[in-house]
């Protein structure tokens, strides 16, 4: 509905604009973050086969599309777009033929 749709996009604004105040991360944060990106990056090797997902629901574009959706959350910063980003992942994996 028009007021829900309204406080989402007051809480994309607010949390855009203050975003370096609320989560302005300690020294011990950004090592944290970036040894998480570096276990990411060395996890890039992983493919369907990987996964036991059958041949018969392989789908290398839509592979492709989920991966590019989850590599758009670091731009983010508001956990909606983050979560949005995730269920975007998710529909191209799932809707593949």
């Amino acid at each position: 509905d028009a007021q829900e749709a309204a406080f989402d996009s007051l809480e994309r604004y607010l949390t855009s604009r203050l975003h370096t105040r609320i989560f302005a991360p300690g020294i011990d944060a950004r090592q944290h973050d970036a040894d998480l990106r570096m276990r990411i990056a060395k996890l890039q090797f992983i493919t369907p086969d990987h996964l036991d997902i059958p041949a018969l629901h392989r789908n290398p574009e839509a592979w492709s599309l989920g991966v590019a959706a989850l590599n758009t959350m670091a731009l983010k910063t508001t956990p909606i777009e983050k979560l949005d980003c995730i269920l975007e992942a998710c529909k191209h994996l799932y809707s593949a033929p």
